[in-house]
Order: structure tokens, then C-alpha cells, then sequence
């Protein structure tokens, strides 16, 4: 069932405000995804106070963290410029072909091989799937679109939004998220004001698409000032960063996905493959996805 159907009857408040909690963590409306994702994964976050207390943001964002893994072993061992353009099944072992982004081109072959990129782009790398799976990938495209602006907070000062850690923006606004990742630091040391997070998703996103960056940031610095009068005097608009994920934003999880990542997560010969396409949209679901894959492997 879609989360439209499992939620029964609805007024028409309650529903804007469980479409906007959907589509905000999703990229879907409550009638285009898996009731049980939508139940368990998509307001989790709001009705579970455990769920909060073990939210982490990177400082620099997560893609630190492979920089440093590269920087750390030995040269080679991790190559972040290069571009995947086959991943086959060869007897016993897994063979990788990618280009470098000199336009050099290379060959890898291991044992396993541990395949984390989006569903769309399986389907267009690796070879010889089988039909069950590439059927279950292609339900898992197209990808939702997705804009973020992180926005750096005073230290020492009082926010709006502490003790808070998200915040759906309903109604006719440019972004339908607000996360607060000086959440749990703050908890620790008052001092500390940390970041926020504005984010457009699915509908949104798509409608600022062709928007400017420096626009977008203006767009929601307004907007968000507006919701919040004295956030004005405490973030740091001339430091905000934007990112797009465009268009590999959030993995459509439609009715029945739970159901169906179970052909994704046998693999196929020695691929093992993992993203939250396998699990839940989302970093925590491509986070638990890794665990399972190692564990496979």
C-alpha cells in the first residue's frame, strides 16, 4: 500500500502536512510511496526522540570523509577523480574498467566488489544483470531532485530553533526543510551554534532548477529571515554554501519496495551492491546499507 492508502481517512490539513513531511525526506507525495517506508523511515524523525540522539553532521560534509580516507593510505589505494564505465562479472572475481579524469583509462579486478552507485547508473554500468534486478532498479529511477543551503550560526547567542532538530516548512515557501545540526552539540556547550540547513526537495527543487545559485541562496535567506525575524542577526549569509543534487537527489521507494530490495540485496555474482536505493532514501539508509554489504562481503 501507498502511505496515502495506509493512513485512511485524512482532513485536508492533515494531509498537506503529511505530504510535506514525505516529500521533504523523500522527494514523493504520500500516495506515490511504500506505506511501511513512509511509516517507519519518513516520521521517525519527529514522533521518535531516540532517533535525534545519534544525528551527526561532517564538518566540510560528508565527502571529507573519502578525502581523507585517500589522503591517509597509500597513493592510488582511493582514486575520487575517476569515472566508473563498466563493472562485470569475470569467473571467480569482479573486473572494473573506469577513466581517470585525465582521460587515461584503467582496469581493476578484485575478489567482491562492493557497488555504490545510484540505481540509474548500475543500470547503465554493470553488465549482464539480471531481469528481476534491472526491473527493481528501474523502479528506483528517476531520482528526485534535490538543493540544500547550509547556512554557519553565531556562537553564543540563542536561535530560534534550538532544541529543535528539524522543522517541515509547510505551505507556499522555496524550501520545505529545516535541520538543525547544532542540535546535539548544542546540548553539550551552549556556545556552540553549529549550522542549519535549508532544503528544497522533489517539486520544489524542480521549480528552482534553472534558478542562479547566488539567487537560490537570496531566495531563502529572505524566506527564512521571514520565519524566523532573528535569524537575520545570527546566521551567516556571507558564508553560506549550496549544493545540487541534480539529478541523483532521493531513489523513488514506491509501494512495495520493502518487498523488492530483497533481489537487490543478493547481488549478482561477486557485485554486491548498497546505496539507499537498497534500504531507505537517505544518508542513514546508505549508511546501513554499507553495514550490510560488508557483513555480505
Amino acid at each position: 500500500k501507498s502511505l496515502r492508502a495506509a493512513a485512511g481517512r485524512l482532513s485536508a490539513s492533515t494531509e498537506e502536512i503529511l505530504n510535506e513531511f514525505c516529500e521533504n525526506n523523500t522527494g514523493a507525495r504520500i500516495d506515490q510511496i511504500s506505506g511501511l517506508i513512509g511509516l517507519s523511515y519518513t516520521l521517525t524523525v519527529y514522533i521518535d526522540a531516540a532517533a535525534r540522539s545519534s544525528v551527526r553532521g561532517v564538518r566540510g560534509g560528508t565527502q571529507t570523509i573519502a578525502v581523507e580516507i585517500e589522503k591517509r593510505l597509500r597513493p592510488g589505494t582511493v582514486k575520487l577523480r575517476s569515472k566508473v564505465t563498466s563493472v562485470q562479472n569475470e569467473n571467480n572475481h569482479v573486473a572494473v574498467s573506469y577513466k581517470n579524469d585525465d582521460g587515461s583509462e584503467g582496469l581493476i579486478r578484485a575478489r567482491y566488489c562492493i557497488c555504490s552507485l545510484p540505481a540509474q547508473i548500475v543500470l547503465d554500468t554493470v553488465q549482464d544483470l539480471p531481469d528481476g534486478i534491472r526491473s527493481v532498479l528501474r523502479q528506483r529511477t528517476p531520482y528526485s531532485r534535490l538543493i540544500s543551503v547550509i547556512w554557519p550560526v553565531q556562537d553564543g547567542v540563542a536561535a530560534p530553533w534550538d532544541g529543535i532538530f528539524t522543522i517541515p516548512i509547510v505551505g507556499n515557501h522555496a524550501f520545505g526543510l529545516l535541520t538543525n545540526y547544532g542540535y546535539l552539540a548544542k546540548q553539550s556547550d551552549q556556545r556552540i551554534g553549529g549550522y542549519i540547513s535549508t532544503m528544497a526537495n522533489g517539486r520544489k527543487a524542480d521549480v528552482l532548477r534553472d534558478v542562479p545559485d547566488n539567487e537560490i541562496i537570496d531566495i531563502f535567506y529572505a524566506e527564512l529571515c521571514n520565519i524566523f525575524l532573528d535569524a537575520e542577526k545570527i546566521i551567516d549569509r556571507t558564508n553560506a554554501r549550496i549544493k545540487r543534487w541534480d539529478p541523483v537527489g532521493l531513489p523513488p521507494m514506491i509501494p512495495g519496495a520493502y518487498a523488492s530490495r530483497e533481489q537487490l540485496r543478493t547481488g549478482h555474482g561477486n557485485i554486491v551492491f548498497c546505496g539507499d536505493y537498497t534500504a531507505n532514501p537517505g544518508l542513514t539508509g546508505a549508511n546501513n546499507s554499507g553495514y550490510h554489504a560488508a557483513l555480505t562481503v
